[in-house]
């Protein structure tokens, strides 16, 4: 609901019955709408920013994981043993 700015003059005239009478005052139809698109707006980049942020800490979540299996670990390579009889 659009609710409109308050300044500090409006509320000191008597005529105007202070903030309870303002509070009240119904927005236009194009205030409205202009409103309900911002707002609605706003929740989409919102709700795509949580997205985007629930899968990117999954993949770090995962990579963790993937990073503290032991067979992961780098090993180092086997030695090549050399038979017995060819010993020189």
């Amino acid at each position: 609901m659009y609710t409109p700015p308050v300044t500090p003059w409006e509320l000191a005239r008597p005529e105007a019955g202070g903030l309870t009478a303002l509070a009240r005052r119904q927005p236009s139809d194009q205030q409205q709408q202009a409103s309900d698109e911002l707002f609605s707006r706003e929740t989409q980049h919102a709700v795509a920013g949580l997205l985007a942020l629930q899968m990117g800490i999954g993949l770090l979540h995962n990579c963790a994981l993937e990073a503290s299996r032991p067979e992961s670990q780098p090993q180092p390579p086997p030695r090549k043993e050399r038979p017995e009889d060819e010993e020189g």
